[in-house]
């Protein structure tokens, strides 16, 4: 899933506008936490926003079964975020993130504009799957 930060304020915005980033960064921190559940924890206290202009994974908050980890996609306002079960968790993590996971991105698509992967290349708007 790849979060857009600047929906619809790109044409105002320019890489120089380091202090309007930083601050939409916190904000995206800050939303996370508050949609997880209390169960989480932050996993990585140093995530800078510099790991965005590269491609590693970096896990943010986490809990005993799963982590949810950002990564950067080369520009600072595209960032992928993922719900995945901890490697040495229990078999049974694997149906706590589906379950937890559906939940996650239905509340961070009421902040932001989501987007999944259908290619290398392209995406399409995450749309919740109805109950």
């Amino acid at each position: 899933m790849y979060v857009d930060l600047t929906a619809g304020r790109e044409a105002e915005l320019e890489d120089e506008d380091y202090d309007i980033l930083d601050m939409d960064w916190e904000d995206l921190k800050y939303n996370i936490k508050e949609i997880l559940p209390d169960s989480f924890e932050e996993a990585w206290a140093a995530v800078q926003r510099e790991f965005t202009y590269a491609r590693e994974t970096v896990p943010l908050f986490a809990n005993e079964l799963a982590v949810v980890t950002v990564d950067g996609q080369g520009e600072y306002h595209h960032i992928g975020i993922g719900m995945t079960a901890r490697v040495d968790a229990p078999a049974y993590a694997d149906h706590y993130v589906a379950v937890q996971g559906s939940k996650f991105f239905e509340k961070l698509a009421e902040y932001y504009n989501l987007y999944v992967r259908t290619s290398a290349w392209t995406s399409r708007p995450y749309k919740p799957a109805k109950r």
